[in-house]
């Protein structure tokens, strides 16, 4: 039976989600260590705590908001449509509602360690994270359902989390590359929009609306490609002269990854291969670009 439970809330939790907020983490941190020559992997160890107690508040909460919607989604795939523990009675709303808040209360406990160590601004940025959260879930805002969902996860995981992890390692702003942020926005962006194309259907009856409930699947999916080969071209032309990592894996990998998303559209219907490819090109595209600036400052490529 324990075993049991604990296979559910491992579920609910939805270990792979975290890379979400992981990749960005250390993304800025690689970017610290770039501007000031210094790591520290104290500060890194916290840092995965953090993210990760961020990522369980997020999930957990994410699911009890989408109950209804959850209800009504039967397309749901490995990228979409939640955990599931709700509609499948797994758990009830009210535990992931009071799971959600414990792991808030871990995610600032965290923030005031790192104040502790001299981060001042750390409890803030927390709260802030904590603030696009709840603008994108919960009533009354709700901009998932309003419209904006998409644009908050941008924020969320291609600013906010980045700055976070650039600001525990510096302990300041000087040097932060704020140009390489805007790319990273843009390709959050879109991921938040190709796994809503599975649930276009779902999202369209519970009054949701994402970019493709709006638009139709393939037109988001358009839109989603076109925003991320903007993001690229960006790159190209701020990022500098590029290490070999930075060239194939921030330039040349995400090009060919939307390139490839590009082709796929025609033959985008929920339930398809194709459908999975996408997603998981997009996934790729958020992964490849930190990754190569990554690399290059942590080992050197």
């Amino acid at each position: 039976m324990m075993q049991s439970k604990l296979r559910t809330w491992i579920r609910a939790s939805r270990p792979a989600a975290n890379t979400n907020l992981t990749v960005p983490l250390i993304f800025g941190q690689a970017l610290a260590l770039g501007a000031k020559g210094k790591f520290d992997w104290t500060v890194f160890a916290l840092i995965l705590f953090y993210g990760w107690f961020a990522e369980m508040y997020i999930v957990f909460w994410n699911d009890w908001a989408d109950h209804k919607a959850d209800l009504l989604n039967r397309d749901h795939t490995i990228f979409s449509g939640g955990s599931r523990v709700l509609p499948d009675g797994a758990l009830s709303p009210r535990s992931l509602w009071l799971a959600g808040w414990a792991n808030l209360v871990l995610l600032l406990v965290s923030a005031a360690i790192f104040w502790h160590l001299g981060r001042i601004y750390m409890p803030a940025l927390a709260l802030v994270g904590a603030a696009l959260l709840w603008l994108y879930s919960m009533p009354p805002v709700q901009l998932n359902y309003r419209g904006g969902g998409e644009v908050l996860q941008g924020l969320g995981c291609g600013i906010v989390l980045p700055l976070t992890g650039y600001y525990a390692q510096a302990v300041e702003w000087e040097g932060m590359r704020w140009e390489l942020l805007f790319p990273l926005f843009a390709f959050y962006f879109i991921s938040s929009i190709a796994t809503s194309l599975p649930d276009q259907q779902a999202d369209s009856l519970a009054r949701k609306n994402t970019l493709a409930a709006v638009f139709g699947m393939k037109k988001a999916a358009s839109l989603a490609v076109l925003i991320g080969l903007v993001g690229v071209s960006f790159t190209a032309l701020t990022a500098g002269a590029p290490s070999a990592a930075i060239f194939w894996l921030a330039y040349i990998a995400p090009a060919a990854l939307l390139i490839l998303c590009g082709t796929l559209i025609p033959q985008l219907e929920i339930g398809s291969k194709y459908m999975t490819l996408f997603i998981a090109s997009i996934i790729l595209v958020t992964i490849s670009y930190p990754l190569g600036f990554s690399l290059t400052y942590f080992c050197g490529w």
